[in-house]
């Protein structure tokens, strides 16, 4: 997930603050991740097949990259548990002030304490540099794995995926998942932080397609809407 206008701050607001935020928010996702440990110490002993994944965080400049690994093809579990950590961690970025935008993927990749790289990896951060707004998208790789795992109707009534036409900069969008982060009414939170964001196209289109997604999440979660039919494919429409 990258921290989105991280590179214009610097000439708008202390360095050392800037980074001193960003550093909370690598350590707060670190600590949300880890969690899982203790949940899989208390499972080993009942149910060994269900044990989370193993999680790792990553800060790379401006970027968080997570990654996990698992012992079987992911299901619906993996889903939950990434979807359920990457919510808490976003909404601690709008509270430190970052706009997160980003990708899941399933797939190869490797891994050290400085390097971490792969198909999975390039797979990501292709389809989040794509996206024209703030938030997370399944790639259609990850989203085709969603549909084999889940059955249509549990992916928008556990409030952790939505379907989603996605806008890219490329033009057209992406009919895919989207991680359902919207949580009550942060609007007024995330106007703030577009408006304090150079004036462009850019910002412009990532605010209108932002509030959208946020507005749309908010009326289904509330008025209990259901949404709308079909499944996601590769591709742009």
């Amino acid at each position: 997930m990258d921290l989105l206008g991280t590179k214009d701050r610097w000439a708008r607001e202390d360095a050392g603050k800037l980074a001193s935020r960003m550093r909370e928010l690598y350590n707060f996702a670190s600590s949300e991740f880890k969690e899982d440990h203790l949940y899989k110490e208390g499972l080993k002993a009942y149910v060994p097949a269900l044990l989370p994944a193993e999680w790792d965080v990553h800060f790379l400049s401006d970027s968080i990259v997570i990654t996990g690994t698992y012992g079987r093809k992911p299901d619906q579990s993996v889903f939950n548990q990434l979807a359920n950590h990457q919510i808490v961690v976003y909404l601690k970025a709008l509270d430190l002030g970052f706009l997160l935008r980003g990708a899941i993927s399933f797939g190869d990749f490797y891994q050290d304490k400085e390097i971490v790289i792969g198909p999975a990896i390039d797979d990501a951060a292709r389809w989040a540099d794509l996206a024209e707004w703030a938030g997370v998208v399944l790639t259609p790789s990850a989203a085709d794995l969603a549909i084999t795992v889940f059955h249509p109707s549990e992916i928008d009534a556990a409030l952790e995926f939505a379907r989603w036409e996605v806008p890219l900069k490329t033009g057209g969008s992406l009919h895919t998942f989207a991680l359902w982060w919207p949580r009550q009414h942060q609007r007024s939170r995330l106007i703030e932080l577009f408006d304090a964001a150079p004036n462009s196209v850019d910002v412009a289109l990532k605010r209108q397609n932002t509030l959208e997604f946020h507005d749309e999440m908010n009326r289904r979660m509330f008025s209990k809407v259901p949404p709308p039919a079909g499944a996601p494919h590769d591709g742009t429409g």
